[in-house]
């Protein structure tokens, strides 16, 4: 339960992130993937989102 947690938590934080410097699409990189395509994340911020 508590990954769970975690991974909600870290989504809305990478959001915050997104919303307080303007940005509407981030990249989040995993560089403990074993193939760098494997731990590339994208995340896209919809301000009109409530």
């Amino acid at each position: 339960m508590d990954s769970v947690y975690e991974a909600i938590l870290h989504r809305k934080l990478r959001l915050t992130y997104l919303k307080l410097s303007g940005l509407q699409v981030g990249l989040l990189l995993n560089f403990g993937a074993h193939l760098m395509r494997d731990g590339i994340a994208r995340l896209v911020c919809d301000f009109n989102e409530k």
